[in-house]
């Protein structure tokens, strides 16, 4: 079935996956809701309405001071309004976690209010009606820290203000401070109705030091000295844009500039990675060029800016002008070359059409936004990298998909949820992205692409639901959609076909059985799909059409040999599909179907099927196969370590492939592999592998040479610490080699490693520290190592990233005690005892430190001390 032979691809192209998805970047880096809507939920009438609109928003100017110590900001913000159709006397602003201080109308009168942490409530002195304007002034602190964030799976946080590194605990992160809107958290730092379907074109005000670099949506319109060595930047939005979408960036930022057609396109990064830049946001003119042709709508904004924020609460973020992304994608421009940043920077880009030019009117319809930016990710694939690399997306989504399904899988449009976080899931991302190169499909290219042309010109600047895109496909094709729609878009579930094949030689026909296998409760579908027959001749396709429970089709083979059957040769359903082929055909299906999926079932099938001449064949096929994805693939399924017996032909190509192949992560692969079976017959492979430019290679390399010669593997590190290592997977790899010996002149290359190392990529270099403190026999190193440990749990700004480090602690405790209780010499007992002590103690002064409001990091802790007493 798909279902279960997707995974194993969305492992290989996780590097791809991670950056895609925004809620994503990473993979995955951020796990997606597993929240079920029961029928309970329903029952208690949690329709999720789109928001009513009492007063129209105009204008919104927000002049703003900060705080850096106290983390939080003084600001004034004045609204411009009107009521939307019925006149009204009051006024109600989402504002949250806010110290109010005045409110006054445009005259600087004061009115009566009342707050309730959550919501501003106005009195007006007189009844507006919609052809009045309303001028409303507030002036407040906004306290993001001063109680306990929201959040959940997709995005943690919910401050909507965010000061960073401000008390400079972190030598290698800057001080900064951003804001993260979406999903309704922008109203922790200026008043308004903080819902989609509301617009306001905006002027901020933003007072910094003089030595920070600002960034805000639309143009800076000023920028003024002030006295104290401070600055006044004015940035100004002149289109009407969704509150949520609002943004600020403050930091000493180094700016990179581009352009498209004359318009700014521009880059804020740490000053570290100046010179890498335009590597880390490479293509983006051309993106926006491609999108602006292929949508006949160019790009609709000012200028577009990309920043990368650290502690960033979620992938990144699609602010109208100005995309804010995660420290993950600061890369060098080795790691750039061989893993860039295309699909975030894809997908924040699409969105500056859909989600910004035309944005969903509630979370229901978040399809409008998120299906749309994940698709936009397949296009670019496509254009830039071809077939195959679009198929691989398609892939990918339909793996992920499909995972979330196993345990929740609701309407794309959705009018039930106890959270707008829950719709921040695959279903809105990756299965809305499938849905719609189904619909690309069906539609045909020119009807597809002059839809959504349509669909933003008709909705310009507007909120809009799903109904609106289907009037659309409508309108350009003639035809109803409203089944499409339906089926795919209100309507849970997916469809689970299984097909099956009989041969009748004697008459050369084909019987093709197709039977929908999903529930009653969920019915049937209607499936267009593509069939292809492919036989040493070439490959044949027809339309077909499954509609039925049980349905069949028969197709003639001439020339006597029996096709291979694809039935989903379009690579079309967003759904599962079970066949059942024997090695023959399958091994006929992998050299003769011309597409990578295609090849890349037939593969996956041959490695589930048991070993025999057929299925080895097809593996052997795909180690030598030019496309770097299947041959990967062939080489991690096999087990290198031990006895295993494999085939001298396997190996020689393993080899060829280690010392010259063209693709970074195959030839990792191959070094990996023969560096677990200690193959001594490749040292100077290795040793040459280790000064490659990819860092996968590199790294490989010099885990291989260490599996056959630990001494050299030292002494080429050496060599590497004589060069500045960016965070990657080369600095774990030496860190990995040094560790065996746990030198104490070597604790200051693991204490700055881990310190440079920021965010996700300090959690993948702290089980090298581990490990070098389980070796090092010094023990004031060791205790400097434990220490370390400590002040990194405390000062990490996310709970669960500062568990994680703090397990470590835990751990080492227990693996003294271990070692303890196995140790001879009593000298040797004593010591393992006062680490063992040393490490618990810093342990429990870490958990003495927990807020107790943060019950998931208690709870987490007690399932670490309950599973191990286990």
């Amino acid at each position: 079935m798909y279902k279960n032979r997707l995974l194993v691809l969305v492992f290989l192209l996780s590097c791809a996956a991670c950056s895609s998805l925004r809620r994503v970047k990473n993979d995955d880096r951020v796990q997606l809701p597993e929240v079920n809507v029961s029928s309970e939920d329903q029952a208690l009438g949690l329709y999720r309405a789109t928001a009513a609109r009492v007063w129209e928003l105009v204008h919104t100017d927000i002049d703003i001071r900060f705080n850096m110590a106290e983390r939080s900001a003084q600001a004034l913000t004045t609204i411009t309004l009107h009521p939307y159709y019925y006149a009204t006397d009051s006024v109600v602003l989402d504002a949250k976690g806010m110290r109010i201080e005045a409110v006054a109308d445009g005259k600087g009168n004061s009115l009566p209010y009342t707050y309730d942490t959550l919501q501003l409530t106005v009195k007006l002195p007189a009844t507006y009606r919609r052809q009045d304007t309303l001028s409303l002034s507030v002036r407040y602190t906004a306290l993001p820290y001063a109680s306990t964030a929201g959040g959940n799976s997709a995005i943690r946080e919910d401050r909507g203000l965010y000061f960073i590194n401000t008390r400079g605990d972190e030598p290698y992160k800057p001080l900064q401070v951003w804001t993260q809107g979406e999903t309704e958290a922008n109203s922790h730092w200026f008043p308004t109705f903080d819902k989609t379907n509301f617009r306001s074109t905006f002027r901020i005000t933003m007072h910094v030091p003089d030595t920070l670099v600002t960034l805000s949506n639309g143009r800076l319109s000023a920028s003024k000295r002030e006295a104290g060595g401070m600055r006044a930047d004015t940035w100004e939005q002149e289109q009407p844009v969704p509150p949520y979408l609002a943004m600020m960036a403050i930091s000493n930022f180094h700016v990179a500039k581009d352009s498209w057609k004359g318009k700014e396109v521009s880059y804020y990064v740490p000053q570290s990675y100046a010179p890498y830049a335009k590597d880390i946001f490479r293509h983006t003119p051309e993106m926006i060029d491609f999108y602006s042709r292929l949508l006949k709508v160019d790009y609709p904004w000012y200028k577009y800016s990309q920043v990368i924020g650290y502690d960033y609460v979620s992938g990144a973020m699609e602010n109208v002008t100005a995309s804010l992304f995660g420290a993950f994608n600061l890369k060098d421009k080795r790691q750039v070359d061989e893993d860039n940043n295309d699909f975030i920077v894809a997908h924040e880009l699409f969105h500056q059409w859909f989600g910004d030019y035309v944005t969903a009117e509630s979370w229901s319809n978040l399809t409008l936004n998120e299906s749309f930016a994940d698709y936009g990710e397949h296009l670019w694939s496509e254009y830039k990298y071809g077939k195959t690399a679009r198929q691989k997306n398609w892939m990918n989504g339909l793996g992920k998909y499909l995972k979330q399904a196993a345990y929740n899988d609701p309407p794309l449009v959705r009018f039930h949820y106890r959270h707008e976080g829950e719709m921040f899931d695959r279903v809105s991302y990756s299965k809305g992205g499938l849905i719609l190169h189904y619909l690309r499909q069906l539609t045909g290219d020119e009807a597809f692409f002059d839809a959504l042309h349509l669909y933003l010109t008709r909705n310009a600047l507007q909120s809009a639901e799903a109904t609106q895109l289907r009037l659309a496909f409508e309108q350009v094709t003639g035809r109803d959609w409203n089944w499409f729609f339906n089926q795919w878009y209100y309507k849970g579930g997916h469809p689970k076909l299984s097909v099956r094949y009989s041969y009748n030689d004697k008459d050369r026909k084909v019987t093709v059985t197709a039977t929908q296998l999903q529930s009653d409760t969920l019915g049937l579908y209607r499936l267009p799909l593509r069939l292809a027959l492919v036989t040493e001749q070439g490959v044949k396709e027809f339309d077909w059409n499954v509609e039925q429970r049980e349905e069949q089709f028969v197709y003639a083979y001439p020339g006597g040999q029996r096709p291979v059957v694809i039935p989903d040769a379009g690579h079309w359903l967003p759904g599962e599909l079970e066949e059942t082929k024997d090695a023959g055909l399958w091994q006929m299906q992998y050299q003769y179907s011309n597409d990578f999926i295609s090849k890349w079932l037939a593969l996956d099938a041959c490695l589930d099927l048991k070993r025999n001449d057929t299925a080895e064949a097809v593996w052997l096929l795909a180690l030598n196969d030019k496309e770097p994805a299947l041959s990967t693939m062939a080489i991690t399924a096999r087990s290198y370590k031990g006895n295993q017996v494999i085939p001298d032909t396997w190996i020689k190509a393993l080899g060829q492939m280690a010392a010259s192949g063209p693709d970074s992560k195959a030839r990792a692969a191959a070094l990996q592999a023969l560096g677990d079976r200690q193959d001594a017959a490749y040292t100077t492979v290795y040793e040459l592998a280790i000064h490659e430019p990819s860092y996968k290679v590199a790294a490989a390399g010099l885990y291989a040479l260490n599996q056959v010669n630990h001494n050299r593997a030292i002494d080429a590190v050496r060599e590497l610490q004589k060069q500045e290592l960016y965070p990657s997977d080369l600095l774990n790899a030496c860190a990995r080699v040094l560790a065996q010996d746990g030198r104490k002149e070597d604790y200051p290359f693991f204490e700055t490693s881990i310190v440079r190392c920021l965010e996700g990529r300090r959690a993948a270099f702290l089980p090298e520290l581990e490990d070098y403190l389980r070796h090092v026999k010094d023990e004031a190193t060791y205790n400097k190592g434990i220490q370390l440990l400590q002040s990194l749990a405390h000062r990490d700004p996310s709970p669960t990233a500062a568990f994680n480090i703090a397990a470590a602690l835990y751990e080492q405790s227990r693996y003294a005690d271990k070692q303890a209780k196995i140790a001879d010499d009593k000298t040797e007992v004593e010591d393992y005892k006062n680490r063992s002590t040393t490490a618990m103690n810093a342990w429990i002064a870490y958990k003495k430190a927990i807020d107790p409001e943060e019950k998931q990091v208690l709870q987490m802790i007690e399932e670490l001390e309950k599973g191990k007493q286990e």
